[in-house]
């Protein structure tokens, strides 16, 4: 955005009782910022809501899921603040997201388990003796 609406930003965040920020960093146009810093790293606990509503997918040997909350401080046992993760209770709609490029042998079963007749023949991939699947030269399907 612009430096005063980033400036804008800023200052409400450090405004803002209930985000508990004391430091906030706004780079300057078009300047390199390296994001993998450990003092950007947030831990937080997941209400076990949260837990059960996430549906995983496994993408190599990652489990992955979306998970739609807002940040909650609360007070634990101990009378120490908590960042917990609550979910919304109404889920946005989100454009899926896909990881890593499709095996056809995936699509394969995904049609089938759908009831549609899906065979290999010389690497093509082709469902109902209607519809031809395959890479093209670049790889995508």
């Amino acid at each position: 955005g612009t430096p005063d609406a980033s400036r804008h930003l800023a200052e409400f965040c450090r405004d803002s009782k209930d985000m508990g920020v004391t430091q906030i960093f706004v780079p300057g146009l078009g300047e390199t910022v390296d994001a993998t810093s450990e003092r950007h790293i947030y831990q937080v606990k997941l209400k076990d809501a949260v837990v059960t509503a996430a549906k995983f997918s496994t993408a190599k040997d990652a489990e992955l899921a979306w998970i739609d909350a807002v940040i909650e401080q609360q007070l634990n046992n101990e009378n120490e603040s908590v960042t917990m993760l609550e979910p919304l209770t109404e889920r946005p709609f989100h454009t899926p997201v896909f990881i890593n490029e499709p095996r056809l042998s995936d699509v394969r079963q995904v049609l089938l388990k759908n009831g549609i007749q899906a065979e290999f023949n010389g690497g093509v991939l082709v469902c109902n003796n209607k519809v031809a699947v395959r890479r093209n030269e670049s790889g995508k399907i």
